[in-house]
């Protein structure tokens, strides 16, 4: 049996295709029979197209699960909403729902009255919860800012999906070893480095070298210049982009 990670929505789309990279995260995760979006991106005309494209049914969709606070992870949710004819369990943690959208920005997620009726919202709590026999949730982070994140229990060990690895790739992996007896194997996903000689980039880099983790997938807020800072330390294969419309699969 396999797990299967697909890129929805990020900065970059394969070329000579009709995806759209624009600003926002998400991932399809296609896991135990079931559908889960890992984000759902920023805005919704280009989830709409790039799930047209994939030829991806809303209705298709088992839940989706909304990592944080920002924008880029849950702008286009009622692109997502709008088309199904039953409700779409949203999980996400305490501090990314919102009310409604203010004159000047929000204060969290919100959907468009119209589209409330079609959202059943789950709170995630702090810690780690079990979503599939084979999916799990771990929430870190404080109060004011907490961070989901996603992890396949692949038969070779974790596979880490990650949007933004705000609360720290050291962290993270260390709750995932705390939890699974292993260290992750493989990290999909985006993380906030990209400044010209950021030292986050050769910190993050010698990580993952010491750790051992060595099938890396970076996208989303990793930048052009956080790429190459990593590929410095890791290696020009050390490092796989994956944009909109690739794939991985983990055998389970």
């Amino acid at each position: 049996m396999e797990a299967k990670i697909t890129v929805l929505y990020d900065e970059g789309a394969l070329p000579d295709t009709s995806y759209i990279g624009a600003q926002g995260s998400s991932f399809v995760i296609e896991a135990d029979g079931e559908t889960t979006l890992m984000g759902v991106g920023h805005r919704p005309r280009y989830l709409e197209n790039n799930m047209y494209v994939m030829d991806l049914d809303a209705d298709s969709v088992t839940r989706a699960v909304i990592p944080d606070i920002h924008k880029d992870e849950w702008g286009a949710i009622d692109a997502l909403l709008k088309p199904r004819s039953e409700p779409l369990k949203v999980l996400a943690p305490s501090t990314v729902w919102g009310e409604k959208k203010k004159f000047m920005g929000c204060t969290g997620m919100y959907v468009a009255e119209e589209n409330k009726s079609k959202l059943d919202r789950e709170d995630l709590p702090p810690g780690w919860s079990q979503i599939s026999e084979h999916l799990f949730v771990g929430v870190f982070g404080a109060a004011t800012f907490e961070e989901a994140v996603l992890v396949i229990r692949a038969a070779k060990g974790p596979v880490v999906v990650s949007n933004r690895c705000l609360s720290g790739m050291k962290s993270i992996f260390e709750a995932v070893e705390a939890r699974f007896k292993v260290m992750p194997v493989a990290f999909i996903g985006g993380i906030e480095v990209g400044r010209k000689n950021d030292p986050l980039c050769d910190a993050v880099a010698n990580y993952l070298k010491t750790v051992g983790c060595r099938d890396l997938r970076f996208n989303h807020c990793t930048g052009p210049i956080g790429v190459g800072r990593l590929r410095t330390v890791l290696g020009l294969d050390g490092l796989k982009d994956f944009y909109v419309g690739e794939s991985a699969e983990y055998t389970l």
